[in-house]
């Protein structure tokens, strides 16, 4: 090989490694050693100019080509070989940057879609939560808390508590199956859908919580629902005037009864799940009396350590037994700042806490 050829060989590699990007070809893939004639294969170095990308060059290359000769080869680690190998690196380097170019643009444009999700998402969860009760009712003699804590942006489950008439206020609290948007929106047709009194011209009949329930179970069984999602609810209504509880459950866990001086009690319920099949409801009665609670939870409550107080329900009845002069709020939230959600069960967690003082 001439020495203006070696020349120009190392010149042109010396210009790729500042910064040109080379297109290298061969005339005989097969024959780049020459081993049949003992020549290496002469082959064509394109270089094209990074300089020359830009909106007023119409996003051409300009194009330079070198043609190597390389003659005999003096050995088997000779010029046509060692160029060989430069080659190779420079077309790996090369298919590096474009693969890493590629998935930085796939990456930023998921980033972008997760934003606008997430974006959406908190706005939904606004949305719920307007239609959460901003005030609990506060009659003589009785007080309300309640906290919901979702598991992702939006909850399946869903609460509320409200004067029903001058002696009478209703509560409940109901979870939808699943979680996320779905869950959500069954959530608010749930809450909108439910009846809770008779109205005929000026008089109003008070439903029980068992015609509550079965109400509510058709209306998710005519709307017809895809996937057949279900739901679990409690529904309670107490009478003021006599501090008697009435209420019904709808395949949710049963209530708690919190009294002074005895152990915790569940106020056991059987009844089916809503939007499933049309059938009866079951409700029962008990008579209240000062410093008890009831408690209303979601399942969720079944996969939390409550810091030094245990686990699950028999841990959650210890957070709220004791009688210190909190409010019954004030009690459901530091109570929720104990639970610690085990990871891999994570779901919804609710609780709706009602005090006879």
């Amino acid at each position: 090989m001439r020495t203006d050829q070696y020349s120009d060989a190392r010149r042109s590699l010396a210009q790729a490694s500042l910064g040109e990007r080379p297109i290298l070809r061969t005339d005989h893939e097969n024959d780049v050693f020459g081993r049949a004639r003992g020549r290496g294969s002469a082959f064509n170095l394109l270089f094209a100019d990074r300089t020359a990308h830009s909106p007023s060059a119409g996003n051409r290359h300009s194009m330079r080509v070198v043609r190597l000769d390389p003659g005999p080869r003096p050995s088997r680690m000779g010029f046509s070989e060692r160029h060989f190998l430069v080659r190779k690196k420079i077309s790996r380097r090369w298919s590096q940057d474009f693969v890493q170019a590629s998935a930085n643009e796939s990456t930023e444009r998921l980033l972008k879609h997760h934003e606008t999700l997430v974006k959406e998402l908190r706005l939904a969860e606004k949305v719920q939560r307007s239609m959460l009760p901003r005030v609990l009712p506060q009659l003589d003699g009785v007080s309300f808390g309640a906290a919901l804590r979702p598991s992702l942006h939006l909850s399946g489950d869903f609460y509320s508590a409200m004067r029903l008439d001058r002696t009478h206020v209703g509560f409940y609290l109901g979870d939808v199956m699943g979680h996320g948007p779905a869950a959500a929106l069954l959530g608010v047709f749930a809450m909108q859908g439910l009846r809770t009194k008779k109205i005929e011209g000026t008089s109003y009949e008070i439903l029980s919580p068992a015609e509550v329930l079965e109400n509510l179970s058709q209306d998710l069984i005519r709307a017809e629902f895809p996937e057949s999602p279900f739901v679990t609810m409690v529904y309670c209504v107490l009478d003021t005037t006599k501090f008697e509880l009435t209420y019904s459950c709808g395949g949710h866990p049963p209530a708690l009864l919190l009294r002074r001086d005895e152990p915790p009690a569940r106020l056991e319920g059987l009844g089916p799940l809503l939007g499933v099949f049309e059938e009866t409801f079951d409700q029962q009665s008990v008579s209240l009396r000062s410093g008890d609670r009831v408690v209303l939870y979601s399942d969720g409550v079944e996969s939390v350590r409550w810091g030094d107080h245990g686990d699950g329900v028999d841990g959650l009845a210890r957070c709220l037994t004791p009688r210190d002069g909190r409010s019954a709020q004030t009690l459901v939230d530091e109570t929720m700042a104990l639970a610690i959600m085990n990871e891999a069960q994570s779901d919804d967690l609710t609780l709706v806490l009602l005090e006879i003082l």
